[in-house]
């Protein structure tokens, strides 16, 4: 049974992960000072708009996710001719109406898929599942990535489904915010109140720079560390230490909005590359989406893990 894994474009994988596998992206559609264009994992892309400093504190912003029609024509167009099985993957559904609209629907794409197939001659049945990844970023792309590796083992559709639902209360992202002010006013526009008014301006003035978890559809602000390299190395040191520990996926997804060659500058992160290639954990490193770098800010820094000790952070 063929399958292909469709997850929204809120999630981050590189786009060299999304060649090699069966992934396909559902993009979210993104204006920026009043012009429009659906959301890219082209590295060549972003690297183009993070370099032009066109998402800012001042840029007009607004993110536009697939509606129920928009879904039902991709898995009919894209899908459903060419796929036995569609693994439908969301962001957070407390964020997002994305998870809603798939889950609305699905009976209708099932039906009109069986006769899509009917009319091209393919008798095999179509199944399309959905799955709410109660987090976004980079442990949404780990949650694909998982899903992945299940499937490309031939395990039955109904042990991945069961699986995968305990995988991801286990996944864990951690973001890193560059401009807390930034990400303040967006989340407030979100109608998410992550980060406090004060706090922001405080960021701002002192070079604080967040860690939020998102986790189990919760977003929580962690600790505020003074300078965004030391936080971005917290979160690196927590990694190993988890590495050390043991993981439920050897996979840990890391997404930054801007060049990749930045983190190189920083000596935590080199020091995870070499833990991680020494214990046979495989890091994906890549460019944030668009939505992403939205969501939380230009230079922002996230990582999607999911450690078998579920309560520790990157805190102290």
């Amino acid at each position: 049974m063929k399958y292909v894994i469709i997850i929204d474009s809120v999630a981050t994988l590189p786009e060299y992960v999304i060649k090699q596998r069966p992934i396909k992206i559902l993009p979210v559609e993104i204006t920026i000072d009043g012009n429009s264009q659906p959301d890219t994992l082209v590295a060549s892309e972003l690297n183009t708009i993070y370099k032009s400093d066109l998402i800012n504190t001042n840029s007009k912003i607004d993110t536009t996710p697939p509606s129920e029609d928009d879904i039902h024509s991709y898995l009919m167009n894209e899908v459903a001719p060419h796929y036995d099985y569609a693994v439908c993957q969301t962001t957070s559904a407390a964020n997002s109406p994305i998870f809603s609209a798939f889950k609305n629907c699905a009976n209708n794409i099932n039906i009109d898929a069986k006769k899509k197939r009917n009319s091209l001659g393919i008798q095999h049945p179509f199944y399309m599942s959905y799955v709410n990844s109660e987090t976004s970023n980079a442990g949404q792309g780990l949650l694909a990535l998982y899903a992945d590796a299940m499937l490309s083992k031939g395990v039955e559709f109904s042990v991945y489904r069961e699986n995968v639902e305990k995988f991801k209360r286990a996944v864990r992202t951690y973001t890193v915010v560059k401009d807390v002010l930034y990400t303040r006013n967006r989340a407030k526009r979100l109608g998410i109140d992550s980060i406090a008014l004060p706090t922001a301006f405080i960021g701002q003035l002192i070079g604080v720079s967040p860690i939020i978890r998102f986790t189990r559809d919760v977003m929580t602000p962690l600790v505020l560390k003074p300078g965004y390299e030391k936080a971005v190395a917290k979160v690196c040191l927590y990694a190993i230490e988890q590495i050390n520990q043991g993981l439920f996926l050897n996979f840990i997804n890391i997404a930054y909005a801007g060049p990749i060659s930045d983190l190189d500058q920083i000596t935590e992160f080199q020091t995870l590359k070499s833990v991680a290639q020494t214990k046979k954990v495989k890091l994906v490193i890549g460019m944030m989406s668009l939505c992403g770098c939205i969501n939380y800010s230009p230079g922002s820094f996230s990582m999607g893990i999911a450690p078998k000790n579920q309560t520790a952070d990157p805190t102290a």
